[in-house]
């Protein structure tokens, strides 16, 4: 799998590496491996520390995996120990979601992908 440099910081838990990275040009909004950006990723992997810091960083909130995938998905279907760091900046996420209009519960990527393949093909 394709990651980018970016994505691997985030996997890596370095957010002193993702500030260093943006800082000097990288694409905050760079695809990797199944279309994942590294916000993404992070939700997927239920890293929301890492998915808050590159949110407030100005990642992209809006962008779906080719799976259908979305950071509101990964927040909705995350298992996490309640009062752990990771849960608390889950909820932090849901929050900010929320407050950009993201309703909860959200879409399953199936519902995503036929959704847009309705979209794609509606003669618009």
């Amino acid at each position: 799998m394709i990651q980018t440099p970016l994505k691997k910081a985030e996997v890596n838990h370095r957010l002193k590496n993702i500030d260093v990275l943006l800082d000097h040009g990288a694409d905050i909004e760079k695809r990797g491996g199944h279309g994942n950006t590294a916000l993404l990723y992070a939700g997927m992997m239920g890293e929301f520390i890492e998915a808050q810091h590159l949110l407030k960083k100005g990642a992209d909130f809006t962008k779906i995996d080719i799976m259908g995938g979305t950071l509101a998905y990964s927040v909705h279907k995350a298992n996490l120990k309640e009062g752990s760091e990771q849960y608390n900046a889950k909820e932090d996420v849901r929050k900010f979601l929320i407050e950009k209009g993201v309703f909860f519960p959200p879409e399953y990527p199936i519902e995503v992908r036929k959704r847009l393949k309705l979209l794609e093909f509606s003669g618009d």
